[in-house]
C-alpha cells in the first residue's frame, strides 16, 4: 500500500513528460529542480527544529507541498504555464518557511544564552 502513491506520482510525471512534448512551449526543468531543492531545505530545517513547528509554519509547509503536487498534476495535463506558476510559489513558500525557522532558532538560542527559558 505504501508504494502505490509513489507509483502514481511516477506515472503522473511520465504522463507529464509525454504531454509536454505536444505543447508549443518547453517546460523549464530548472524551475522544478529549484522547487525540489527548496522543499528539501525546508524539510531538513523542520527535521532539525521539531520544537519550532509551533511558530505557525505548518500551514505554509502543507501549502508548499500541495502546490508542488498540483504542479505535477497540471504538468501531466500539459498546462506548462500553470505548472511553472505553482513551482515558483512552492519555491517562495518553502524559502519563506526556511527563513522563519532559522529566525526562530536564532531567537531561541539567544534566549537560552541570555539565561531565559526555552520558547
Amino acid at each position: 500500500m505504501k508504494g502505490i502513491p509513489a507509483i502514481l506520482l511516477m506515472l503522473t510525471i511520465f504522463a507529464g513528460g509525454c504531454s509536454i512534448a505536444s505543447t508549443n512551449r518547453p517546460f523549464d526543468t530548472e524551475l522544478m529542480r529549484s522547487a525540489e531543492s527548496s522543499l528539501k531545505r525546508m524539510g531538513e530545517a523542520l527535521a532539525l527544529t521539531p520544537d519550532l513547528k509551533e511558530t505557525g509554519v505548518v500551514p505554509d509547509v502543507d501549502m508548499a507541498w500541495a502546490k508542488y503536487y498540483a504542479a505535477q498534476v497540471v504538468l501531466a495535463e500539459g498546462r506548462v504555464e500553470e505548472a511553472e506558476i505553482y513551482l515558483k510559489e512552492v519555491t517562495e513558500l518553502s524559502e519563506n518557511v526556511f527563513k522563519r525557522l532559522v529566525e526562530a532558532a536564532a531567537e531561541l538560542s539567544n534566549s537560552l544564552l541570555e539565561g531565559g527559558r526555552p520558547l
